[in-house]
């Protein structure tokens, strides 16, 4: 009797974890949602890098807005779509932070690629080639 009800609870525990990290239909996958906003992150940062300091005068909400409706009109989605998709990712905060952590390590990628440096070239090997040439 034991025996079945540890396999009993175990199956039950196994499946709620399962069942757990499951998104509903209606809701947008983890690499959708990524996408994004990843792609709202980098509308944010054109704005503050970019249009904010060549025109002080512009409302930053209103550019943002714009921006925003630019990157759901690119992945076929709607405000509410992505609201109601983000609130549902809120209520589950494991999914969330799998969510961000994930933005998180594609930026730091993104940054160790644009600081990637130069490979050091050895210009006196080449000079020492060239001389020998021209000696011989």
């Amino acid at each position: 009797m034991r025996i079945f009800l540890f396999i009993f609870l175990f199956s039950i525990a196994f499946f709620e974890c399962t069942k757990r990290d499951k998104v509903p239909g209606h809701i947008l996958s983890q690499q959708k949602m990524q996408a994004i906003m990843w792609d709202m992150m980098r509308a944010d940062r054109f704005i503050s890098n970019f249009v904010l300091s060549k025109d002080t005068s512009l409302n930053a909400d209103s550019v943002r807005i714009n921006l925003y409706q630019r990157v759901f009109l690119i992945h076929n989605i709607s405000k509410e779509k992505f609201r109601e998709s983000f609130d549902y990712y809120k209520d589950h905060t494991h999914l969330l932070k799998i969510l961000l952590d994930s933005l998180d390590v594609r930026q730091n990628t993104n940054n160790e690629a644009q600081i990637k440096p130069v490979p050091w070239l050895d210009t006196t090997h080449s000079f020492k080639r060239i001389k020998k040439l021209l000696h011989d």
